[in-house]
């Protein structure tokens, strides 16, 4: 297994390997071993794909820790989900027992604030293991009980990061393991990370930079097909109220950190019209969309072979553009807010980026639906499409999922994934289950 391994590793481009042996005859060292020797020897990084967090932190924790025993200078790290990561600055606000302290993050943010005291005495405990290195801020590293809804608050999410703004950026779990992916020769990740990672090419090495290793890689066309599936909320009055938000945004920072050149999109009128237009089109569409629906609060239509009718397919090809221009120009004023200098109201200035952060990423969903939902086809297969209807706390909501081609090749990739029902193709890459 080891010899096969090696020779796959080390082979030309293209060469793939299926490997299939019960639990518990070594298939995780069999692979681990070759990849690092491998990898050091083609100065390329091992990349350890697993089919859930459990096996990941298991590796990571475990079979590498005992393999450093051996290899004093391995370089080894995981690259969890930002999800699975604390927030030093939410953490920092719901352990904090000064008001002035509580204040000034909950200005940032209404949730930072502890439900009681013994919640406020638990994150106390975390932020001390934290601050004294005791804990990682991996939610699974800690014997300390955290349940979801605080776990909720705990951590956080793209569009509710600072970044590099963040006070606690060089000190955030998050960060800290996302610079040492850099450095290291064996990174663990997941799946889902795998696949969301080969579409932004933002975590994980070039893929003409790494070796790839997918344990219990049957897993890997549902993890596929998930990460090609998405679903945004396309309810009219639910879109003119996130418009109306994102126009009084862009005043605040037009009044209050005004950037050197005005985007034209940002003229009031133009920004207006634009909206208003944006939102006469969800409009007809919410309206069409209904038609096809069955009567009753809640329905379901689904297009035949993702096909939509040309009225529907023409106000989704300019929702896009319209989207686009959204996106870019929320892109713009984020990265204006990010430059501005410590001279600056910095709690008003957080906020604002906070603001136009999440801004962005709505649009940044939006404008990949409408050109989802503009496609025919995504890589040679029809792309599904349906409509849903359904009841929330007394109000009708309009759902648009689409689920993309489980197969998908961007520019300029090295690694190329193929997926049936039968077999799973990858190159550069020992496949085991």
């Amino acid at each position: 297994m080891i010899a096969d391994v090696a020779k796959t590793l080390a082979g030309e481009e293209g060469r793939h390997l299926a490997i299939e042996a019960p639990t518990g005859v070594g298939k995780t060292l069999s692979y681990l071993i070759p990849g690092i020797a491998i990898a050091r020897e083609e100065q390329k990084t091992l990349v350890v794909s697993t089919a859930n967090v459990a096996l990941q932190d298991q590796i990571y924790s475990k079979d590498l820790p005992l393999l450093k025993k051996i290899i004093p200078d391995l370089k080894f790290t995981a690259a969890f989900g930002r999800g699975r990561y604390v927030c030093p600055r939410n953490l920092t606000a719901l352990a904090s027992t000064e008001p002035t302290q509580q204040d000034l993050l909950a200005f940032l943010d209404d949730e930072l604030t502890p439900n009681n005291q013994e919640e406020q005495k638990r994150c106390a405990k975390l932020k001390g293991d934290l601050d004294t290195y005791k804990w990682d801020g991996l939610r699974d590293h800690t014997d300390i009980a955290i349940d979801d809804d605080l776990w909720r608050r705990l951590s956080t999410d793209k569009a509710s990061c600072l970044n590099r703004n963040c006070y606690y950026y060089r000190e955030c779990p998050f960060f800290v393991a996302r610079r040492e992916i850099q450095e290291a020769e064996v990174v663990v990740a997941n799946h889902a990370l795998v696949m969301a990672a080969m579409e932004s090419e933002a975590v994980l090495p070039d893929p003409k930079n790494l070796l790839l290793v997918l344990d219990e890689g049957h897993h890997l066309p549902d993890v596929a097909r998930d990460a090609l599936e998405m679903s945004a909320e396309i309810t009219a009055p639910w879109y003119r109220l996130q418009l109306d938000l994102f126009t009084k945004l862009v005043a605040t920072c037009m009044e209050q950190f005004r950037p050197k050149t005005i985007p034209p999109l940002a003229i009031p009128e133009r920004l207006n019209a634009h909206c208003e237009e944006l939102y006469e089109l969800i409009a007809s569409l919410n309206n069409i969309l209904n038609l096809y629906m069955p009567a009753g609060q809640e329905a379901e239509h689904r297009f035949a072979m993702g096909e939509l009718p040309d009225e529907v397919l023409e106000i989704c090809q300019r929702l896009a553009k319209l989207t686009e221009m959204l996106r870019g120009l929320a892109e713009l004023f984020l990265n204006d807010l990010s430059e501005k200098t410590g001279s600056h109201d910095i709690v008003r200035l957080h906020r604002l980026i906070l603001q136009m952060n999440r801004a962005l990423g709505m649009f940044e969903a939006q404008s990949k639906l409408w050109r989802l939902a503009s496609l025919a086809q995504s890589s040679g297969a029809p792309v599904t499409k349906w409509a849903t209807r359904e009841e929330r706390e007394g109000q009708l909501h309009l759902w648009f999922p689409l689920r993309g081609d489980t197969c998908q090749r961007s520019a300029g990739k090295a690694a190329v994934a193929q997926y049936s029902a039968h077999y799973c193709y990858l190159r550069n890459l020992a496949f085991a289950e």
